[in-house]
């Protein structure tokens, strides 16, 4: 029995050299209830977002995303996201002329109305916005003899779209010069409110583009993309807010153009 003592030694001596007793007296000490490192959970690598960055925002429920300005230009219509609260659609300067004559978009696409042609949610709210100076515009809409009154170098109220199908309008003094439209209603989730992502597309000079361009972002409206329309630019922009907020914000641009 004489061997046990000297390996009771030796094992005592690895237990303290290796740190084991100070983890050992550590689990017996009390919390500390204030002053000590506090825990802080570590994330997966592929988790961590370094500093200076926000998170990402998820994409919109369904997919699907806004028509380009060249594609705009191209087919005369804009598709909306499926989590568009709200379009605003410009009249165009000269777009009571009939097509062909002094059309700003020289395909006659979107000289009417900009877009011509639109699909929107379910839940979308429309606001027309003039930029047509010196004439006013009466919007009547194919739904139940619904009206809308715009006055020049000014904005609608807000019609909403609730119901899935295709609705035809025009400005009632010059339909029969062509000026006629078309909004698309999609089962969608489209905020009813009128307030969250508001998009839309404007008509700018493109010997002043940068200018116009900077005009939109200083509002707090993003360019997400341009296109040439023959000496004029389209612009295709969105914003967040209330779709009456972001109208106000875009005439004050389209009226600092030529055109007005």
């Amino acid at each position: 029995m004489s061997f046990i003592f000297p390996l009771l030694v030796l094992a005592g001596a690895w237990f303290i050299a290796s740190g084991k007793a100070r983890e050992f007296l550590q689990t017996l000490a009390p919390p500390q209830l204030g002053g000590g490192p506090e825990m802080v959970p570590q994330l997966p690598e592929e988790e961590r977002i370094p500093p200076g960055t926000s998170t990402p925002m998820p994409a919109p429920p369904g997919g699907g995303s806004l028509t380009s300005a060249s594609e705009l230009m191209s087919s005369g219509t804009l598709t909306c996201p499926p989590d568009t609260a709200g379009l605003i659609i410009l009249i165009p300067n000269e777009a009571h002329e009939a097509p062909g004559s002094k059309r700003m978009a020289p395909n006659t696409k979107n000289g009417a109305f900009l877009p011509e042609k639109a699909v929107i949610p379910a839940g979308c709210s429309v606001v027309w916005v003039s930029d047509d100076a010196g004439h006013s515009h009466t919007i009547v809409v194919d739904r139940a003899g619904s009206t809308r009154s715009i006055n020049t170098d000014a904005f609608s109220e807000p019609m909403r779209f609730t119901q899935p199908g295709t609705f035809n309008y025009s400005s009632k003094a010059y339909a029969k010069q062509g000026q006629t439209g078309s909004i698309t209603v999609t089962a969608g989730r489209g905020a009813g409110s009128g307030t969250g992502r508001i998009v839309g597309a404007v008509f700018v000079p493109s010997s002043n583009q940068a200018k116009y361009k900077a005009d939109l972002q200083s509002a707090g409206l993003q360019v997400l993309s341009t296109a040439p329309a023959g000496k004029e630019i389209c612009m295709v922009y969105q914003g967040t807010g209330n779709v009456i907020d972001v109208a106000t914000k875009v005439t004050v641009v389209t009226k600092a153009t030529p055109y007005s």
